[in-house]
């Protein structure tokens, strides 16, 4: 294979384009009205033309050709490539919004939980129109997932011929002995095609090499060696191509030379790629998502209750949390949220959960988001990222905070290896939640309730 840094010239550096847009600092954000991003010093600027939802759960679960999808509360809504929200409704019979939303052959498939049993299940309608705001109309379930397993992460990948799902099922609880790729060539009938027992906690993700038909890849790992296998007849059969745990990733993407992989192990690495024709996986960035210096170094958290004219700010829920969050270190330091005045301290810590403020807040708030300044960026790795396969450009995000529990207060950050063999360049620290994967749709990165444009577009 001839090495080629796609996006780069012959002298190894960016367009001007690249590098003006390298520099810059976050693109548009989807939602404000609900958060408090009035921080002293904050480095974001947003787009309130698009800033049509109102909560903080909005969060991007899919994209294909009619659009962007996302998830707020009970509802689903659709970016219009023109840029239009509107809501596309959902199924009878479920609990809470969609995990993830995928476009094939022109239809959605859904993935929701049942009210009536709590499992999680499949649900597919025709892909809306691109110039209507009409609702859909769902039918099934054409797919139930295994009794306690979960459905998560960029769970859906495909080919022309056939559309498959893999399962994150967990076969070190009892209750779970086997985790599934299912696959089906109509919609609606499916089949297994793969099944993983102990060790192997789960799949990660699955996905369609546009580049080669009828090839396919899916991921897995966590407790087991057998971490990465391909398929060459759209998703029938499967080999395992990779065995060691060391490249254990999650979301998986492709450009004309490469195969890429978000990386999900304990490594430094920030990309891996893979060599098609030989199957040979390695790393494809110099530097770590590790530790990556943002604009804001610091701790974003939510669920924190603040009552008028009070200096006791304290976690909802505190038992959920299982990790203290307020630090002896943090007194003295800035904090910033709702109700919160501008030049606030934390004057005292009463525990890991409970603080006392410096100026007593303006408002009674629950579950109010704030930001604590720190001296610090903690440990991440990047299992979520995609390459633009018009410049050759990967974009990651970091998962911080992932390898302990609270996983309410990820904090994601933004960054991109311009090509392969290339630095980790940090974009953006972005506000904190949990989307599937990273997704491209309308020009456009989306992640949670962000967007940016995409590099040189």
């Amino acid at each position: 294979m001839v090495f080629k840094p796609v996006g780069v010239d012959e002298n190894g550096k960016f367009p001007t384009r690249v590098e003006e847009a390298l520099s810059a600092t976050i693109g548009d954000q989807v939602a404000t009205a609900a958060q408090p991003r009035s921080f002293s010093g904050d480095s974001h600027s947003y787009d309130a033309t698009t800033a049509v939802a109102t909560a903080m759960d909005l969060c991007a679960i899919g994209a294909g050709p009619s659009g962007a999808y996302f998830a707020q509360g009970n509802n689903l809504r659709r970016v219009r490539p023109d840029g239009l929200f509107h809501n596309i409704g959902m199924p009878t019979g479920v609990t809470g919004a969609a995990k993830f939303i995928y476009e094939w052959n022109g239809s959605i498939y859904g993935a929701f939980i049942a009210s009536a049993d709590s499992l999680w299940k499949v649900w597919k309608a025709p892909a809306p129109s691109l110039s209507t705001d009409l609702a859909v109309t769902w039918t099934g379930p054409v797919l139930t997932a295994s009794a306690g397993a979960n459905l998560a992460g960029p769970m859906f990948g495909s080919t022309s011929t056939a559309l498959l799902l893999a399962e994150q099922g967990d076969p070190t609880v009892a209750a779970v002995p086997e985790a599934h790729i299912f696959r089906t060539t109509d919609g609606t009938t499916w089949t297994t095609a793969l099944t993983v027992n102990s060790p192997m906690r789960h799949f990660h993700a699955v996905a369609g090499d546009p580049y080669n038909p009828g090839t396919m890849y899916a991921t897995g790992g966590d407790n087991q060696n057998n971490c990465l296998w391909k398929s060459t007849d759209h998703g029938a059969t499967w080999a395992a191509i990779v065995t060691s745990k060391d490249w254990q990733a999650v979301q998986i993407s492709f450009d004309e030379d490469w195969v890429y992989f978000a990386p999900d192990a304990v490594s430094i690495a920030a990309l891996y790629v893979m060599d098609r024709a030989t199957n040979t996986i390695r790393v494809g960035a110099i530097g770590s998502p590790r530790g990556l210096r943002v604009a804001r170094p610091g701790h974003y958290g939510t669920m924190a209750n603040t009552t008028s004219a009070s200096t006791n700010m304290y976690l909802v829920n505190p038992g959920e949390n299982l990790r203290d969050i307020f630090r002896p270190a943090d007194v003295g330091s800035r904090i910033y949220g709702a109700g919160i005045p501008d030049g606030t301290t934390i004057a005292a810590r009463v525990n890991g959960r409970q603080i006392t403020l410096s100026a007593a807040a303006t408002a009674t708030a629950t579950n109010i988001d704030f930001y604590i300044e720190r001296n610090e960026v903690p440990l991440s790795v990047a299992f979520q990222g995609v390459v633009d396969p018009a410049t050759g450009i990967y974009y990651g995000v970091t998962n911080n905070e992932t390898q302990t529990p609270g996983l309410p207060y990820l904090r994601p950050v933004l960054f991109c290896v311009p090509y392969v063999g290339g630095p980790v360049v940090p974009l953006n620290d972005l506000w904190p939640v949990f989307s599937p994967s990273l997704f491209i749709a309308n020009g456009y990165l989306w992640y949670g309730a962000h967007k940016r444009k995409l590099i040189g577009a």
